[in-house]
């Protein structure tokens, strides 16, 4: 076996095979440029007596983004012209042919992110929507009792139109999704990678609405049915022009309506954003309301804000992921976290919702930041939706800044491990 020995050479000495097949996207060199500023240069390139890359263009790529002056090299002298270029093919698609062990791979994963620390695991060349894949199976199923509205007295309420709720990475506010001044106040001079939001569908709740028991739901303070075919149309675009304000180019805007608006939504967003992407169907496990068909789905219609790309993370099953517009998910217990690796990575999640939890747990999970304003029907509502966040994404919800203290009701306690450094707040 001839001994092998690394040398420096100097980059500008080092030449690029042309008939090079392998391609290397700038993503790629990207992540081994990052590679080499973490762990160092360990694997130098192989080049042949003349100094021509025989394996290396992706490692030659990166230097240049990197501007190092020299780089460590084996010469490879001993092959003939033809095992050269049997080797260049060889060295990449041998490596290809390999596979991973998912359950260790999983394991492996997990323990480094808990020594990593400032390191980001995404050094390691898998993506963030990998990471959120590998990982989704250790994350907690909540409990059906977090997405339960319980009743809050009238002299309990602490919250109020305005209020900010600070959790963790997360805000929640209190306010009006058609005033521009409660978007600025959330976000402040970030904009939204992502809107997914649930309008009052201006049905009247008696009559349209399930109760089970003594339950009765009390009407929302806008769209609850007393709004004429243009002045819901109207309704819905004055928000879709702050959405799209807020919101990055490019930002897929998620409305979910029923069916007996279909024509207002299709106006006021055609008309707000940049055209209809697509319309899921929510189907559910069972009927709700109804006289000759009982609604057993909700619809969601999908805009795109401007005429930029919008993030793909499912990209035709590349990431292992298969993805249809019929949504099969029985309930919002089980629609968060099958949602959550399809928008993995936006920054923040700029939403609104009038009632109920799908907002918080479709979005905060998978390391994105929730931003929301909840349209409540009272203020009760919004106390509720914050503490049902705390709960879904296990962070600690004990009071804010302020003259007053949030205290969780009961249903909240268990599901609760109260952690000092994330406390839920009222923001200043």
């Amino acid at each position: 076996m001839k001994t092998l020995t690394i040398e420096n050479v100097a980059l500008n000495q080092i030449r690029a095979y042309e008939k090079n097949a392998k391609n290397h996207p700038e993503s790629q060199i990207q992540q081994i440029a990052a590679s080499i500023q973490q762990f160092g240069f360990n694997n130098p390139i192989l080049v042949d007596e003349n100094l021509e890359i025989i394996a290396g263009h992706g490692r030659m790529a990166a230097t240049q983004v990197l501007g190092l002056d020299t780089v460590p090299v084996i010469r490879l002298a001993h092959l003939s012209d033809a095992q050269k270029r049997a080797y260049r093919l060889a060295d990449n698609k041998i490596a290809e042919n390999g596979g991973w062990n998912a359950d260790l791979l999983r394991l492996e994963i997990s323990e480094l992110e808990q020594i990593c620390g400032d390191m980001d695991v995404s050094i390691t060349g898998f993506s963030d929507v990998e990471l959120d894949i590998l990982t989704m199976d250790n994350r907690t199923t909540a409990d059906s009792k977090a997405n339960n509205v319980p009743y809050i007295p009238e002299n309990e309420i602490v919250t109020r139109p305005g209020d900010v709720w600070c959790i963790g990475d997360h805000r929640i506010i209190c306010g009006n999704s058609l005033d521009a001044e409660t978007f600025e106040t959330l976000l402040g001079t970030r904009q939204a990678d992502m809107v997914l939001q649930d309008p009052p569908y201006n049905v009247k709740i008696l009559g349209h609405v399930c109760g089970s028991g003594n339950i009765r739901h009390k009407e929302f303070k806008m769209a609850s049915g007393e709004m004429s075919t243009d002045e819901f149309t109207q309704f819905l675009h004055k928000n879709f022009e702050l959405c799209a304000k807020y919101s990055r180019p490019g930002a897929l805007q998620y409305n979910f309506m029923n069916w007996r608006h279909m024509g207002e939504i299709l106006s006021a967003g055609t008309d707000a954003f940049l055209g209809l992407i697509n319309m899921c169907v929510w189907c559910k496990t069972s009927g709700g309301m109804g006289s000759l068909y009982r609604s057993q789905h909700e619809l969601c219609f999908i805009f795109k804000n401007c005429k930029e790309s919008y993030t793909n993370n499912v990209q035709l099953s590349k990431n292992g992921r298969y993805r249809t517009n019929v949504w099969q998910y029985a309930g919002v217990n089980t629609f968060g976290w099958h949602i959550c690796p399809d928008i993995h990575g936006a920054d923040t999640a700029g939403a609104q919702k009038h009632a109920g939890g799908i907002l918080h747990i479709a979005c905060a999970g998978g390391g994105n930041i929730c931003c929301v304003c909840i349209r409540s029907v009272d203020d009760a509502t919004c106390a509720c939706q914050t503490g049902k966040h705390a709960v879904w994404n296990q962070l600690y919800c004990s009071g804010y800044q302020g003259g007053n203290t949030f205290q969780q009701p009961d249903w909240i306690q268990p599901r609760i491990n109260p952690g000092p450094d994330k406390p839920a707040r009222r923001a200043n």
